[in-house]
Formats: C-alpha cells, sequence, structure tokens
C-alpha cells in the first residue's frame, strides 16, 4: 500500500465527526486538544516520536468542531427557528435549487385505492418568511411539497410559497430510514406542504450562477435524449441516471430491478463512470494526435464539466476530486499516490460538509474504491497462490505448473493464426477474471454498509456487475459521443442514438433477468458493530497478507500472484483472524433463545396498525400490518424493524378485520419474510365486497401460496410460547348489520399475571357487547379505532381499568378536538403520531412501556 501522509489526517477528522455525534462535546473541549496536540509539536523530536498520533488527535478536534457547527448549531436566521412538528401556517420565499420532481403514487399491491394525486417536490433556498409586519430575512433550505403538479416550475426560479412549515423529525420506527439526517446532508432545515398549485407564486428565474448550471444541465440532457424517438420512458430515464447521475428522475420499477440485480451503483454515479469518460477523451485526443499533455488538460475539462452536469452526490464528488488529482500528478509528472488521492478525497468533502460522513453514499463510494483498489487484487492473489500451493504441498511437485507450461511451448510451439487467438484467448480470459475480481472487491467491501443501511444483500452481486459492466461501459461511451456528435452534426447522431437505443434495451432486458433469477435478493439483519468490526479486520489482514501491485491491471496481478513477495502478516495470524470471523458470523447467526418476557411494539404507520409481538420462546406474531397512507408499511416500516430485531420468521399473522388501513403493507412483508399462517375472523371474507381491498388481499395470498386460516371462535383461550392469548371478540357474532369496523377481532395477551388488550376498530355495537360480558381488564390498552370517541369510550375506558394507553395515530393528541384527551384523566398515553413506535414489556416484575422519541411527547 502506498504511503499516505493524509491518511492520519481523514481518519482524525471521521474519527472527530463520529465522536461529536455521539458524545456532543462542547467546543471549548475541542480547542483544548488542538491546542494540547500543536504544542508539543514544536519540537522535532517529538514530531519524530509520535508526529502522526498528534496529527491524528489535532484533526479529529477540527472534525468534532465542525461537526459540532454544521449539525449541532442553529444559526439565528436560519428558518429552522420558525419550524414546529405540528406545523404553522407561513409563506416563505426564496430560489429553487433542485430539479422539481413531479411523482405519482408509489407501487404497492394497493395503489387504486390509496391514490393520493401527482405532487411536485423541491428544494426551496430561503429569503425570507412574511412576519407580523414585514418580510423576515433567512437562511435555509426546506424540502416543499405541492400536491399538485407544477409542470412548468424550474430550477433556479424566484417563487413565493404559502402552506404549513414542519420541523424534521427523527426517524419514528426502530431501523426506518433517517429522513432527518438524509435531508440535514443536503442543507435542508425543514420542510413544507402546499395544499394547491396556486399556493406557490412566480417572479422569474435568478440572475446568478446557478442559472448557468441549470442551462447546462438542460442542455446536455436535450442532447443526449432529445431524439432517441424509440426508447420507451424507462430506457430513457436509465439513459439519464447512468450518463447524467440524474438519479432523481430513474424510474422507480427499475430502480427496484437494479437493486434485486445488486447492480445499483451502476445507477450511483460515481468512479466507474468518470474512468470511463477520462479514458474515452484521453483515448479520441491520442487518435487525433493530440500530446499527452494536451490530452491530460482535455480529461481536466472533461471531468469538471460532467462534475457540474452531474448530480452533486458524494460518489461523483469523490470521483471527480481522485480524476483531478490523477490529472494534477500527470501534469507535474508525480508519482501516483492512489490511496493518498482517496485519502485527500475524503477531506475535502467532509471539509464541505462533515456530516456526509454518516451519507451511505459517502461510505459506500470509500468502501467500493477501496476494494477495487486493495482488496480486489488481494483476492485474486489469495486464489492464484492458493493453487501454487496445492501443488506444491498436496500433489508434492514444486514447480508442475511452470514445468508443464515450458514442455508444453517447447513440444508444440504456436504458429501463424493458432498463435494469436491463444494470445487473444489469454487477454480475454485474464479480463473476465479481473473484472469478476474487481467486483467482488466491491461487493466484499461494502457488503456490511449495505446490509446495515438497506437490510438486503444480493449474493450474486459480484458476478452480476461484471455481466453488466461492459454493457454499461458502451452505454457511458455512446452516450458521451451522442452529446458530443448531436452538438456538431445532428443529422450523424441519429445513428448513434440508434446504437446507443439498443444497448441501453439491452441493459434494461440482462438486468431484468438476472434479477428474476432465484436467490438475488435475500433479505438481511442489520449486522451488530463487533461483528462488522470484525469483518473489516480480516479484509484489513487479507490485504496486508497479500499486498497489491502498485498498478492494477491484468499482467502484473497475475505476475505478481504466480511470484508473490515476502508477506507481512505470517500465515498463523491469517489464520485466526479468519478464525475469529468465522466465529463471529456464526454467533451473529445462531438462533436467539427466548426470554423471560413479552416485547409488543406498536409500530408508527400513520392512520392504521401494525403491531409486532415477540414471545418468550423467540417466536414472533403480528396483529395487523397496515396504514391509509398511500407508501408500501410492509417494505419501508414493518420489514426494517423486523430486520433490526433479527426476526427472521413470522409465526402467525392476525388481522383483525377487512379495512385497508390494517393490511396493506402484509403482501409485500411476506415477499420479505415467511409467515406460517394469515389468520382472520369469519366475518373477514363476508365483508369484502368483489373489487374490495381485502378480496383482492386473499386473491393474492392464494397466488403466492400462503396458509390463510379462519379463527375457531370455539376456542376461546390459546397458548403460544407461554403466552395465553384470548378471543373476546367476535365469538360468533357476524349479523349482515354490523359493520367492517364492529367485527374486528379483539385479542387479550396475558403472561406472568399482566395482559395487554389489542382492541382493532371496534366501536359502540362491540364495545357495548363487551361491556355485557365483562372481564375487560387489562394492564395496557390498545385504543380502539386510533382514538376516536364513541358513545361507549368513556365506560369501555374505565372496565378495562389500563394503567397505560396507547394510541396507534396519524393525528397529534395537540390536534385532537374529539373529547379524547377529557375521558383520560391522569392515565398516561403514548400517541404514535407524538412519540414513535411505542413498546410495551409485559415481565415478572410489571408492565415496561418505552417510546422511540419520549422526548418528543
Amino acid at each position: 500500500m502506498q504511503i499516505a501522509p493524509l491518511f492520519p489526517m481523514a481518519a482524525g477528522l471521521i474519527a472527530g465527526i463520529v465522536l461529536d455525534e455521539a458524545l456532543e462535546l462542547p467546543f471549548l473541549a475541542y480547542i483544548l486538544t488542538f491546542v494540547v496536540c500543536g504544542l508539543p509539536a514544536i519540537s522535532s523530536g517529538v514530531r519524530r516520536t509520535i508526529g502522526l498520533l498528534l496529527i491524528f488527535l489535532a484533526a479529529m478536534s477540527v472534525g468534532g468542531a465542525l461537526h459540532l457547527r454544521a449539525a449541532r448549531t442553529v444559526p439565528s436566521s436560519s428558518l429552522e427557528r420558525y419550524a414546529d412538528e405540528i406545523g404553522r401556517i407561513a409563506r416563505i420565499r426564496g430560489t429553487v435549487v433542485s430539479e422539481p420532481q413531479v411523482l405519482g403514487d408509489s407501487p404497492n399491491p394497493f395503489a387504486k385505492w390509496t391514490y393520493q394525486g401527482e405532487r411536485t417536490v423541491f428544494l426551496l433556498e430561503a429569503d425570507s418568511i412574511e412576519g407580523m409586519q414585514s418580510e423576515i430575512a433567512v437562511t435555509g433550505r426546506i424540502r416543499v411539497t405541492v400536491h399538485d403538479a407544477v409542470l412548468d416550475l424550474n430550477e433556479n426560479e424566484k417563487v413565493e410559497v404559502f402552506g404549513w412549515l414542519y420541523a424534521l423529525t427523527p426517524p419514528q420506527n426502530p431501523g426506518g430510514f433517517d429522513w432527518r439526517g438524509y435531508l440535514r446532508r443536503q442543507g435542508v432545515v425543514a420542510r413544507m406542504n402546499c395544499d394547491h398549485r396556486l399556493n406557490l407564486r412566480r417572479f422569474g428565474e435568478s440572475p446568478n450562477m446557478g442559472r448557468t448550471v441549470t442551462w447546462l444541465r438542460t442542455k446536455v440532457r436535450g442532447l443526449l435524449t432529445d431524439d432517441l424517438v424509440t426508447g420507451t420512458p424507462e430506457e430513457v430515464s436509465l439513459l439519464e441516471a447512468m450518463v447524467l447521475g440524474h438519479r432523481s428522475r430513474f424510474d422507480r420499477r427499475l430502480n427496484e430491478v437494479f437493486i434485486r440485480a445488486g447492480v445499483i451503483h451502476f445507477i450511483a454515479v460515481s468512479g466507474t463512470n468518470v474512468v470511463i469518460l477520462m479514458s474515452f477523451v484521453w483515448s479520441i485526443g491520442r487518435l487525433l494526435r493530440r500530446t499527452k499533455r494536451r490530452c491530460t488538460w482535455l480529461m481536466v475539462i472533461a471531468v469538471i464539466t460532467y462534475a457540474l452536469v452531474a448530480d452533486p452526490r458524494p460518489p461523483i464528488l469523490r470521483a471527480t476530486v481522485m480524476g483531478l488529482l490523477f490529472c494534477i500528478a500527470l501534469l507535474l509528472r508525480r508519482p501516483q499516490a492512489h490511496f493518498n488521492w482517496i485519502c485527500a478525497a475524503a477531506i475535502i468533502l467532509i471539509l464541505i460538509d462533515p456530516t456526509t460522513v454518516f451519507d451511505a453514499g459517502f461510505q459506500l463510494s470509500f468502501a467500493a474504491v477501496l476494494g477495487v483498489g486493495y482488496l480486489a487484487p488481494a483476492l485474486l492473489r489469495a486464489l492464484i497462490s492458493g493453487g501454487l500451493w496445492f501443488e506444491r504441498v498436496v500433489l508434492a511437485r514444486p514447480y508442475a505448473i511452470q514445468d508443464r507450461q515450458l514442455a508444453r511451448a517447447a513440444a508444440t510451439p504456436l504458429l501463424g493464426p493458432r498463435r494469436y487467438a491463444r494470445r487473444l484467448w489469454r487477454a480475454a480470459s485474464k479480463y473476465v477474471v479481473l473484472l469478476v475480481f474487481v467486483s467482488a472487491g466491491a461487493w466484499f467491501a461494502g457488503l456490511p454498509i449495505v446490509t446495515a443501511y438497506f437490510h438486503r444483500v444480493q449474493p450474486w452481486g459480484a458476478i452480476s456487475s461484471a455481466m453488466v459492466f461492459p454493457l454499461v461501459s458502451l452505454v457511458m461511451v455512446l452516450g458521451v459521443l451522442k452529446v458530443a456528435v448531436t452538438a456538431i452534426s445532428p443529422g450523424l447522431a441519429l445513428l448513434v442514438a440508434t446504437v446507443l437505443d439498443v444497448t441501453d434495451g439491452w441493459v434494461v432486458h440482462v438486468v431484468e433477468v438476472l434479477a428474476g433469477l432465484p436467490g438475488t435478493d435475500v433479505t438481511a439483519s442489520t449486522p451488530p458493530w463487533w461483528l462488522v468490526v470484525a469483518y473489516y479486520a480480516f479484509l484489513i489482514v487479507l490485504v496486508l497478507k497479500f499486498p497489491p501491485v502498485p498498478q492494477i491491471n491484468s499482467a502484473s496481478v497475475f505476475r505478481a500472484a504466480q511470484h508473490p513477495r515476502q508477506q507481512p502478516i505470517p500465515t498463523v495470524w491469517f489464520s485466526a483472524a479468519l478464525a475469529m470471523l468465522i466465529l463471529c458470523i456464526g454467533t451473529w447467526s445462531r438462533p436467539t433463545g427466548g426470554s423471560e418476557q413479552v416485547r409488543v411494539t406498536v409500530l408508527a404507520v400513520g392512520l392504521g396498525s401494525a403491531t409486532v409481538i415477540e414471545l418468550p420462546d423467540g417466536r414472533t406474531v403480528l396483529y395487523d400490518a397496515g396504514t391509509s397512507l398511500p407508501y408500501d408499511v410492509g417494505r419501508s416500516v414493518v420489514g426494517p424493524f423486523l430486520n433490526l430485531r433479527g426476526i427472521r420468521r413470522i409465526d402467525r399473522v392476525y388481522l383483525s378485520h377487512p379495512n385497508l388501513d390494517h393490511f396493506s403493507g402484509l403482501p409485500t412483508l411476506l415477499d420479505q419474510i415467511d409467515a406460517d399462517a394469515v389468520i382472520i375472523n369469519s366475518c373477514f371474507e363476508p365483508r369484502g365486497a368483489p373489487g374490495s381491498p381485502s378480496r383482492h388481499l386473499l386473491e393474492l395470498l392464494s397466488i403466492d401460496g400462503q396458509s390463510v386460516q379462519v379463527l375457531d371462535t370455539s376456542t376461546s383461550t390459546w397458548e403460544i410460547g407461554g403466552v395465553e392469548f384470548e378471543l373476546l371478540w367476535p365469538r360468533g357474532e357476524c349479523d349482515d348489520d354490523l359493520s367492517a369496523n364492529e367485527t374486528s377481532t379483539v385479542l387479550r395477551l396475558s403472561y406472568a399475571g399482566r395482559s395487554i388488550l389489542l382492541t382493532g376498530d371496534i366501536e359502540d355495537r362491540a364495545q357495548t357487547a363487551l361491556l355485557a360480558r365483562g372481564e375487560l381488564h387489562a394492564d395496557v390498552l390498545l385504543l380502539p379505532h386510533h382514538g376516536s370517541v364513541r358513545s361507549t369510550t368513556r365506560e369501555f375506558l374505565a372496565a378495562v381499568g389500563a394503567k397505560f394507553l396507547v394510541r396507534s395515530s396519524g393525528q397529534r393528541m395537540a390536534r385532537t378536538d374529539n373529547g379524547l384527551i377529557e375521558l383520560l384523566g391522569d392515565t398516561p398515553i403514548y400517541n404514535t403520531a407524538d412519540v414513535g413506535a411505542v413498546t410495551i414489556v409485559l415481565d415478572r416484575e410489571g408492565v415496561h412501556v418505552n417510546a422511540q422519541n419520549l422526548n418528543k411527547k
């Protein structure tokens, strides 16, 4: 590995940012640390002995201070000071700083029953907010959502928006995506909802540098896609994303297909695209007989132009910095220090935005480039060295391979076409092997990051990447060529457009085939930190055991593998690292044992219901999984939670009643995790009319071969994993005049003398019947019908006598005016809209209730 003077600085900056995120130290602590590290560095003797450590500590203090300023300091003029979680009416002026997107409904099995309509989303750089008497100057970006299609809105326009201003909120569910952190890394400090496009006034374009960049992006996109008359909208979106890095315009269906195939990194424009672009420009320049120095300057211009045209994401910024450093090294005729370039790129990105360290794109980008540069050669050398060891030790023929090759060459000399065919075959085979190992290096390096952030693993991702890479390279080259040719000769560009269109279609076809293969996309749980540390420690030992050669190409890698240098890591230490990794993986993957408690988690899904019940013997029961909001709650909420908890199978799924907000997420959830049985009551199917969501659900479950059982009302109690389940309603009542809500399955779970009552959406009639029967007591009550108030609610609450109340709702308590608050008295209530997911633990010591965001109550 090359000497990297910038490595201690880059590592220190990252360590300081992580430290500040975890401990939130005061600014004075970082100042003192920097001074303490700087004073000893005056002595040359100290610099020679612990200079690297001092640089690391000083950089760590700088990283902590940068993160404190960026993430924990709110300027007095920030728009964030005017936003709150409940929302407030505001009128804000500013400039559109992102390309407006018109979005439709998210793809899910019940999209036609949850139609939200088109909406326009963009980022607004705020200038002022309307005050009581005059405009107040403010700073910061907001994410604006207009619940209407604004087709002619452009980036860099000055606008005024009127609507509800909200503060960014933390994740509402364990394992859920951190939208607040993601938006903050884009400089967004608040969000705003506008009900109609008439709430948006426009004042023309802003005369600044962004106008030129916007024009350039629009012009290049037009040159690339305007005359692709035969391409489908999906293929055009793929071309824009793959060539120009406009990921926001990428088709959603294709996005999922690329994820399943394990090749989504080709859409996230990064080093691969920049390398292809630089190689193409260099080749064209040399073909035109330009000097190497002029070709290098052409590469500089191409890289900078590409960075302006593409979306400014961490991967493309990292690739741009490294590409420019490479060009500078060529111009100055300095040695190529790849690892130092990587560190320099990290330092630049961190100085621009310290919070980018926590971005998945940042982490995957650097993991991939390190995997390609160092892990891929190590893997290849390990394989070839292992083959030589097999020949020498197992077969006892020390030089069998070399001797056999020399004898064959001497006995049958190759002449003419056979000689060139053999050379071509060797070159092609080496290229294929190297491509597979480069893909494998990137895949192995990013595996824990992908698993932690996305809870998905593509086992064949390396092979799929190797298969798709040649087509992607061709699309990239043809795309750049088409932009250049169209600007010069539109007529000649038609030929390039035809070839590009066909190649783009082949990319889609190949990726769809790869995504359809069995085992291409596996759901995985979040690995614990100690397993991630053990994994990367082993990869570091592997690279040190088989250090890479200075230049990565087929000839040098194969030559170094056949004649390995003295290895700095002894075999015994390498074997110990491998054994430790296997032990850690075995410990993590071993099924978790039982516990002496019942853990019930009411997830925050808006107006809907999804409750996960973890039993003492390790089994899991699900009570409902749906929402009335137009998003896939199974994939985005329930699935990530189960992955976080390490739950790989559901024993039973109880659906309370045939309303969409209680089962909308079930089909996609069952695509990710197996369930023994889906259990409905006898009223479920009769309440579903033909063409209704509930009938559609049963059809989907039947097509997938999922077992669906009807609850036996003759059995009032049963036991699962040491927990008593009691059916309170319905017990044979399924009259035609009962509404779907009134037929909700009411279950009481009891363990260690404590109980929780799950009520679905029961209303007056069901509550009256239950009151008449008596014996309704429970320690925790999941409020009926999301906290709605009926004529029987007061009496029902008194009969249950719960110590804790839980409300699964999308409505905050501050906006609840149905009289519920007056009925509660002193009984504590946990509302998912306010505190996020609510966790109830029943054990022998009592009842324990906690929430995802209790400080937001």
